[in-house]
């Protein structure tokens, strides 16, 4: 009763609802509302306290949102190193993942294939080790888009049938839902 009741407790249902709203902003490919919820929740952060795995996933979601919105790529792929270096900070399993895609994202909008590749493989590999293999299957997937090539052909093809296999009826819009990628990569 006392956390419904705190300020702390308060704090943590707007963060809650502002994630979620930028959940859904993101699956209605509204970056600029995404953005706007993200900004929210970083708010309400600031009142709940030092818990590390909602900072992880207010930046991841800031992160996502950022790609969404676009705009100048510089200065957004500026803005996902940023983000990606605060999470590589935390002592997450999960915030190491969430570091190495939107390094990949980063990556891919400076146009540097191979950094994005190596990248997203790597968050890949992290969401993995951390029992989330829709979020590896969808790395998988953006790390064969931006390598390019046939052999990212059966990357890619992979990557959507192992989404699929979990019943997942729309794997590009599941892939584009959770990790940052360019949009025609």
């Amino acid at each position: 009763a006392y956390l419904c009741l705190s300020t702390q407790g308060f704090s943590l249902f707007a963060w809650l609802v502002a994630t979620s709203q930028g959940e859904v902003a993101l699956f209605s490919r509204d970056g600029s509302k995404a953005m706007v919820c993200a900004d929210a929740a970083s708010q309400w952060l600031t009142h709940v306290g030092d818990i590390p795995w909602l900072h992880a996933e207010t930046l991841y979601l800031r992160g996502r949102a950022l790609m969404a919105a676009g705009g100048d790529p510089r200065a957004v792929a500026t803005k996902l190193k940023r983000d990606a270096v605060a999470l590589a900070k935390l002592d997450l399993p999960t915030a190491k993942a969430y570091s190495f895609a939107l390094t990949g994202a980063a990556e891919a909008l400076l146009g540097n294939a191979a950094g994005a590749h190596a990248n997203y493989r790597d968050a890949g590999k992290w969401f993995t080790q951390c029992s989330m293999p829709v979020f590896a299957s969808a790395c998988k997937w953006h790390a064969g888009r931006i390598r390019g090539g046939a052999a990212a052909i059966a990357e890619t093809v992979a990557a959507v049938d192992e989404l699929r296999e979990r019943s997942i009826r729309s794997p590009e819009v599941v892939i584009a839902q959770l990790v940052p990628g360019l949009r025609d990569s």
